[in-house]
């Protein structure tokens, strides 16, 4: 493939480790555009692709506070790297040892 050719939705698919009906359910989601009847990408689409896409991640639960329904924490997921994720866990963790500090201290 020359540099100013377009990609096909199976040459895209490969690039990206996707199956090729992945991409025909949302193409706008890969940068995808028409070229008569068929789907094409350039390699400005492939770098908007990639650029958007979180590198290093991994997916955490929201718990809703009060449900213990599996299926209401199942729906509200949310991706965030690994540093945010360990912030978020530090920032929690402490709360929680203030709040258990602070029942010793009343019960004492």
């Amino acid at each position: 493939m020359e540099d100013d050719s377009l990609f096909t939705v199976k040459e895209y698919a490969a690039l990206l480790r996707l199956s090729e009906s992945t991409i025909y359910r949302n193409p706008a989601k890969y940068y995808m555009f028409r070229v008569g009847r068929s789907w094409r990408a350039s390699k400005e689409s492939l770098k908007r692709f990639e650029q958007v896409q979180p590198h290093e991640g991994v997916s955490m639960p929201i718990m809703v506070k009060g449900k213990n329904s599996s299926s209401a924490n199942r729906n509200l997921n949310m991706f965030m790297s690994q540093v945010e994720a360990e912030k978020e866990l530090e920032q929690r963790l402490a709360k929680r040892k203030r709040r258990l500090n602070n029942k010793q201290n009343i019960t004492s």
